[in-house]
């Protein structure tokens, strides 16, 4: 399907994507980059937040999605990916006391460079804010046809 997607995206004149971002489905970073090399794949955020709250006991719910807004800010001018991978990392060590899952998250290859790298934060401020409202446009132009 990822074929037949960038396929109509190329046919309608789109000669780059600076950044894509999926929740992890099957086949879409290898086909992206197969199409428009070069593209930045990032994991989605929302549904990381919501795999990591999932797991954790429910007293340690509504703390760890207030930790998780924190990681993931939008609203800072001078954010930098770097920046983000350094909360990601404090996020992950201080509840990896509780939940060693979140120890291994810490330094997983996948999370730094697809998701926590927050490649979004290399964008002006007004297209961060969207990544949380991607839902609204998400296949707008692929059913106009």
């Amino acid at each position: 399907i990822w074929e037949d997607i960038f396929m109509n995206l190329k046919s309608r004149g789109v000669k780059e994507v600076g950044i894509i971002i999926s929740d992890a489905l099957s086949g879409i970073e290898n086909t992206i980059n197969k199409h428009f090399p070069g593209t930045e794949v990032q994991l989605c955020t929302v549904h990381l937040k919501r795999e990591c709250v999932k797991i954790v006991k429910p007293a340690h719910k509504e703390l760890m999605a207030e930790d998780l807004k924190e990681v993931f800010a939008t609203n800072n001018r001078k954010d930098t990916p770097e920046l983000g991978v350094q909360r990601w990392r404090d996020f992950c060590n201080k509840w990896g006391k509780y939940y060693p899952v979140f120890k291994r998250r810490a330094d997983n290859e996948r999370l730094l460079l697809a998701s926590v790298a927050m490649s979004y934060k290399a964008y002006y401020r007004v297209i961060r804010m969207l990544k949380y409202e991607t839902k609204k446009f998400r296949w707008i132009d692929y059913y106009e046809d």
